[in-house]
């Protein structure tokens, strides 16, 4: 057994610690995937999950350690030991990806006790993901609001104009074309009117042909203040229809 691995013995009999970065990205590398290191090592996909996830595992034979460099191509030393590509850098990126996904897939304002005992992480850990979470939120057009309970990922609608809203829908109607429930308001309401009692996909269809200003508000009858949707000058002209009947 060469110095190098067995270095690696003494140091893995009194830490144990697996560089899961390396694996993974020597997994991307070769185009290999979880079930096939598996098959490679005799083990379960689990124990290969457990690996990637850099556990410390006092169970795991440097026998084993040996076999998966050999599968990887990497030197068994650098299996048991961070090595430079493992940053710090790279582990607050993988922190803010974990805070996010979390409070993505809650949709509720959640404690950050919650979040840090979850994570298993101490406090310093987890404000540091927090902070660079709501700096890429707003980088977005989103951010972390915090309230009594906790965070909540939340849209920011001081981000864009109203403007700029409408023109990105109206580019979407543009080039995806109107669905039938929408086709068919607008020659409904050419003929006969908007409806008074709109079915629940008539509503979201009115409203997206509202923000899309294919629809506006017309002239309210007399003695009522109430202003119908009619079509918009765009629209009349795009159909060939006079503008007044």
């Amino acid at each position: 057994m060469g110095s190098g691995i067995a270095e690696a013995l003494v140091m893995s009999e009194s830490r144990q610690i697996i560089n899961g970065g390396l694996i993974r990205l020597r997994r991307a590398e070769l185009g290999l995937s979880s079930r096939a290191i598996a098959a490679a090592l005799g083990v379960t996909g689990s124990v290969v999950q457990r690996l990637e996830a850099g556990d410390n595992h006092l169970d795991v034979t440097m026998g084993l350690l040996v076999k998966l460099a050999a599968v990887l191509a990497v030197d068994v030393v650098d299996l048991v030991s961070p090595t430079p590509s493992e940053s710090s850098e790279g582990t607050v990126a993988s922190d803010v990806a974990a805070v996010g996904a979390l409070l993505h897939a809650a949709g509720v304002s959640t404690p950050a006790g919650a979040l840090r005992d979850s994570l298993g992480w101490d406090q310093a850990r987890l404000i540091a993901a927090i902070e660079g979470l709501d700096e890429q939120l707003r980088s977005v057009g989103m951010r972390l609001k915090k309230n009594g309970v906790g965070h909540v990922i939340v849209r920011d609608l001081a981000t864009t104009s109203p403007d700029t809203l409408a023109k990105l829908i109206r580019a979407h109607v543009t080039r995806d074309g109107l669905n039938r429930t929408e086709a068919a308001l607008l020659y409904r309401i050419h003929t006969t009117g908007a409806p008074r009692d709109p079915s629940n996909p008539e509503a979201v269809a009115l409203g997206a042909l509202v923000n899309a200003q294919l629809l506006v508000p017309g002239v309210a009858p007399t003695g009522t203040a109430e202003r119908p949707l009619v079509l918009a000058d765009m629209v009349c002209f795009s159909l060939l229809l006079d503008e007044v009947d």
